[in-house]
């Protein structure tokens, strides 16, 4: 029974095709787009997102340059479990700026932990991962330093691989690698850097990016509803004001989170290569399909992948079966490169918290009282 409720269909695809073409179309143009009624459109999406639990929503990528945020990649090596059930359970949730988290295994044991924190705080996240090793929680860390000019690519799940009837991707690898040898080696563009809007931000902004970042389908009116604000003549038209700025000036990009089990994507890999500049940019461009050149096909799932001073980091999420040809393309590239193997089970996205912003001063709280002492005030 449990496959018959997640078989898809036809009509179901092209919703989530138009769904990663437009994260954020109406069910209005949607229904257009795959020519069905709005109301059987809006009962289909409903039933992948709740029954079928294909769907798992659209979350908003902030724009970080703008929020005057940065993102900083740690790796913690732990060797005892209750060590790393405090760091899962106790310090990811007591950090005000921890983004995601994922158990590791392989070149490190531990935890994977990505922060969104404002800016010039990477040495307070230091001084964090340090006491914590003094402490002996963890046995060391390691900071994945991305180079700052350029700008991290994030590579959407293609679904147009997917063969819902099989329920197998089939995507040509042998095409995909050959392709690779066109692919130029020069630098990548430069990473935009978006003017600051925290001095036009107020608590109503936050709390509402807060909101977006995890659900930016999200109506205005479940967002006034779940934020408890109080009813007043002109709320309605504020809030979808304040939305529309924010949705033009503090998200960069939306991504549709398709649920793992239902696109058998259980196994997700970070790939750290060690390799010349010239490598790590054509992977870059290869991988890079805004700016392909000719008939190359697009990768076909959910990737990370950004530039460091000795290589690259790549962050892919693909079904078990795929993987080896995968690791295959990485070795013939980069052949010196460090493999992770994450937990999918034990993976958590953190939203924006709305209480870290500081309006009457328009920045967010970054003392060391704030980040430090508070985030370990109860470390076992």
């Amino acid at each position: 029974m449990r496959d018959l409720e997640r078989m898809l269909d036809a009509k179901d695809m092209e919703i989530l095709l138009n769904l990663q073409k437009n994260p954020l179309a109406t069910l209005s143009q949607i229904s257009q787009q795959i020519n069905l009624s709005v109301s059987n459109t809006s009962a289909r999406l409903k039933r992948l997102e709740q029954t079928k639990r294909i769907y798992q929503g659209v979350h908003a990528d902030l724009n970080t340059s703008a929020l005057e945020l940065e993102i900083y990649d740690f790796f913690f090596s732990v060797q005892q479990k209750q060590h790393l059930i405090y760091l899962e359970e106790k310090f990811s949730r007591r950090h005000p700026y921890v983004l995601f988290r994922n158990r590791i295994t392989g070149k490190e044991n531990g935890l994977f932990l990505q922060f969104r924190a404002p800016q010039s705080t990477l040495e307070l996240i230091i001084e964090t991962a340090t006491i914590l090793q003094d402490k002996g929680i963890i046995e060391d860390y390691q900071y994945l330093p991305r180079e700052p000019e350029k700008k991290a690519l994030r590579v959407k799940s293609a679904l147009q691989y997917w063969n819902p009837t099989k329920k197998t991707w089939d995507f040509d690898w042998t095409r995909w690698k050959e392709s690779y040898e066109s692919a130029k080696s020069i630098p990548p563009p430069d990473r935009e850097i978006s003017h600051s809007i925290l001095k036009e931000l107020s608590d109503l902004d936050v709390k509402l990016l807060a909101e977006l970042s995890l659900d930016a389908r999200k109506k205005n009116v479940e967002m006034i509803q779940d934020l408890g604000l109080k009813p007043v003549s002109g709320l309605a038209q504020k809030v979808s004001r304040r939305v529309r700025f924010l949705k033009e000036k503090a998200i960069e990009d939306y991504r549709v989170f398709l649920h793992w089990t239902s696109f058998d994507l259980y196994q997700s890999v970070a790939i750290k290569g060690n390799c010349k500049s010239a490598i790590s940019n054509k992977i870059y461009n290869h991988l890079d399909v805004h700016n392909n050149e000719g008939e190359r096909l697009q990768f076909p799932f959910m990737s990370l992948y950004y530039l460091m001073s000795d290589g690259f980091f790549w962050y892919v999420r693909a079904p078990p079966n795929h993987l080896s040809k995968f690791l295959d393309f990485v070795w013939g590239a980069c052949p010196n490169f460090e493999l992770y193997l994450f937990d999918y089970q034990t993976s958590q996205i953190y939203g924006l918290w709305a209480e870290t912003f500081d309006s009457e001063n328009h920045s967010w709280k970054k003392d060391h009282a704030y980040m430090v002492e508070r985030v370990l005030e109860d470390l076992i």
